[in-house]
This record gives C-alpha cells, structure tokens and sequence, in this order.
C-alpha cells in the first residue's frame, strides 16, 4: 500500500515539475548573442560569398559554398538551383538532375529550373541514342528512329541559336 501511494505522489510530483518546466523555461546561460540569431542571419556572409563565386564563375569556391548551404538552408530552392547549374557545367548530369529535382521540391514553379533539368534531360537521351545508332544495324527501325530523334534535336538547337 505504501509503494502505491509513493508511487502516485511521485508521478504527480514529476508531472507538476515538467508542467512548470514547460511553463517557466529556464533563462538561457548563453551570453553569444551570434548564437541566438536566426541561422539565415548568421550565414547570410557564406551565401554572399557563394553568390560572388558565381557570379565570378568560381564554380568551385561556389560550389563547395553551396554544398555547405544545403545543409544550412535544405528548404531554399535557389540554393539547389545553382548548384545544378554548376554540376551541368561541369557536365555531371546525374547530379545536376538531381539538384533540379531538389530546387523543384521546393518550388515548383521555377520555369529556369523545369527548363534546365529538361535539357539536361535531353542531352543524355541523345547520348543513348547515339549509342542506339553506333551498336544498330542502318536497317533496323530503332537505328532508323534514333537517327530521325537525333534529326529532331538537331533543328530545335539550330532553331534556339538562330533566334536573338
């Protein structure tokens, strides 16, 4: 009888003291004010730096600095946007496709990322179907499809640098 009534005095007790706990935080012992501040604030120097690099076509200063701010900043679509932009310079494919696809989750809108990503897209589709022509035979109706596809790519891009 006695341990279920320390028992039941004991859960109220720890109840009332998470209560107050809740209630009355305790005042914060730290005195670095930078520490306080939101994270935005406190990398806004790191994301200038990395935008500076960019602009400077610094692709590897931005890009380690943009890696950093993913992490920092993982619901921020430019941030991923660049960065796939830097990894399609560098021709990595995969990983540009990857950061647009990042840059997309979070807004969904962006018509420069949707536009890069599909021509990403499409230039690695006209790889396979180079390799499509290179490993066919000239009568096969893929050789002949590719060939037409790749015919195709080749009008749009002459079109795009014709135009101002």
């Amino acid at each position: 009888m006695y341990r279920l009534v320390f028992l039941i005095v004991f859960v109220i007790f720890s109840g009332c003291t998470n209560f107050q706990a809740i209630k009355a935080p305790a005042p914060s012992t730290n005195t670095n004010p930078v520490a306080e501040q939101p994270v935005s604030t406190k990398t806004s120097h790191l994301y200038l730096q990395a935008m500076q690099d960019y602009a400077a076509k610094d692709w590897d200063s931005a890009q380690q600095k943009l890696r950093k701010l993913t992490q920092l900043h993982p619901k921020d679509p430019e941030i991923w946007f660049k960065l796939g932009n830097i990894y399609a310079r560098h021709n990595k494919a995969d990983e540009a496709i990857k950061m647009y696809r990042e840059s997309l989750l979070r807004d969904d809108k962006n018509i420069k990322a949707w536009h890069n990503l599909a021509i990403i897209q499409l230039r690695q589709a006209s790889l396979h179907l180079v390799k499509v022509i290179e490993l066919s035979d000239e009568n096969s109706p893929l050789h002949q499809r590719a060939v037409q596809i790749i015919g195709l790519y080749d009008e749009v891009l002459d079109l795009g640098q014709a135009s101002p």
